[in-house]
């Protein structure tokens, strides 16, 4: 009776086992280090919020090269993924995973140069409309 029960039911997914935070993305060096096997899930979770089958850890970025991202914060691994696809396909040139690599650190280096760039800039805004705030407030009104 319970068996028939249970047949009914979906099929268990680990985010229902609740078993907390798990992450899975890893990648092992092999066969004299010349072949690298990737395995990452597809799990997603944040506070009491968790799903299988929504994330994408592994992301092919060049013929047989894939990025592997996971972690807390993942909001700037997309935008750089996305850049060193466009540095790697800038040329027609075959490139090597070394070529591709270099391409994933130099979207990396512009984007944080980016993004410290957008912080000193508003910053700078921030104190320049700070000292006018000031000048207006010690300036005498001039008569007309």
């Amino acid at each position: 009776m319970l068996s028939a029960l249970l047949s009914k039911l979906p099929a268990s997914m680990v985010a229902d086992w609740r078993f907390g935070r798990m992450s899975v993305c890893i990648a092992v060096l092999c066969n004299d280090k010349k072949t690298l096997i990737c395995v990452s899930d597809n799990k997603v979770n944040f506070g009491t919020f968790s799903a299988d089958t929504i994330a994408m850890k592994d992301i092919p970025i060049y013929k047989k090269c894939t990025a592997l991202v996971a972690g807390n914060d993942m909001e700037h691994a997309t935008p750089i993924l996305q850049r060193a696809v466009q540095i790697i396909y800038a040329d027609s040139t075959p490139k090597s995973p070394e070529d591709v690599a270099n391409s994933v650190d130099q979207a990396f280096a512009r984007g944080c140069i980016a993004r410290l760039k957008g912080r000193f800039f508003a910053s700078v805004a921030l104190r320049c409309r700070v000292s006018s705030i000031k000048v207006n407030k010690n300036a005498r009104p001039r008569r007309i």
